[in-house]
């Protein structure tokens, strides 16, 4: 933590000593304790973050201490008698201070959680309980009624299929984190054995696994009535359907949901499993199609 802006000043006895002290604080402090190098009544600095602030922190720096050094010179010369009467000064402290006040308000704030998490704008996120801690999606989950947002998601191929080369037929979106996990492989199982008796049906296993390893998954249990793809690169997928994990133990993952389109491409049936660990509603989503 960097401490460094002059608020007031007074004559110090000994200038030259305490700039050292305060450019050596303000480079190894990472309290936030307001110091006071020149003792009290003479300088007092007022906490600020250098590391994290970048530039707009380096040149909060740079003003900082340009100020601290002038006005420690001109301790020494003796030309600080009264601040009210000397010209030069004042317009130099306020050319610091306005330069100071500039770099300030130009430091963006960090607004940088919301973007990483896919929830840039702060709107409603759904929560899921993952592993015994609360967890949240990067937004909020398609709603019944609504037009399906069209994805690309990508085959076993290396080839990306889109949701829209399904136009016309029922989709069944089987949408969890991982493979790798025994619920998340038992409803592709689940949903493989009802497949084949859905006319016009078909369903899409969704997850970030990558093509290989749901390749080899499906193949190892002999799943044909299933289409697995991967989102590991399907950003749209991400902004339609919010269902990315934002935080918590399996943060970005997908969670583990199903969504039913009927033949019009119109969303029929959502349900969040809200326990990550619990499986989906298997005749929930049948009965919807």
């Amino acid at each position: 933590m960097l401490v460094w802006l002059v608020s007031r000043a007074s004559v110090a006895r000994e200038p030259c000593k305490c700039l050292s002290r305060a450019v050596q604080v303000s480079l190894t402090s990472r309290t936030s304790v307001v110091y006071r190098p020149f003792g009290r009544g003479s300088f007092d600095y007022v906490p600020f973050s250098f590391f994290g602030y970048g530039r707009n922190g380096f040149l909060l720096f740079i003003f900082a201490n340009v100020g601290i050094s002038f006005v420690a010179c001109n301790q020494m010369a003796g030309e600080i008698v009264d601040k009210g009467k000397n010209y030069f000064m004042n317009i130099f402290q306020f050319i610091v201070s306005m330069g100071t006040a500039f770099t300030l308000a130009s430091t963006p704030v960090d607004t940088t959680a919301g973007v990483r998490n896919g929830n840039p704008e702060g709107e409603k996120r759904e929560i899921v309980i993952c592993r015994g801690f609360e967890a949240h999606t990067c937004g909020p989950m398609v709603e019944v009624g609504q037009e399906a947002p069209d994805f690309r998601a990508v085959n076993a191929a290396l080839e990306e299929v889109s949701l829209s080369s399904y136009r016309g037929k029922r989709v069944i979106l089987n949408i969890f984190p991982s493979l790798d996990t025994p619920t998340c492989a038992m409803s592709v199982r689940q949903f493989n054995a009802r497949a084949s008796e859905l006319e016009n049906t078909v369903v899409l296993c969704l997850s970030m696994d990558l093509p290989f390893a749901q390749s080899r998954f499906c193949t190892t249990e002999g799943l044909e009535n299933v289409v697995p793809l991967s989102l590991f690169r399907s950003h749209d997928f991400v902004e339609g359907y919010g269902l990315r994990l934002a935080d918590g133990p399996l943060e970005g993952l997908m969670a583990r949901a199903v969504v039913v389109i009927g033949e019009d491409g119109k969303v029929r049936y959502t349900q969040l499993v809200k326990v990550i660990s619990d499986e989906p509603d298997y005749e929930a989503a049948l009965k919807a199609l």
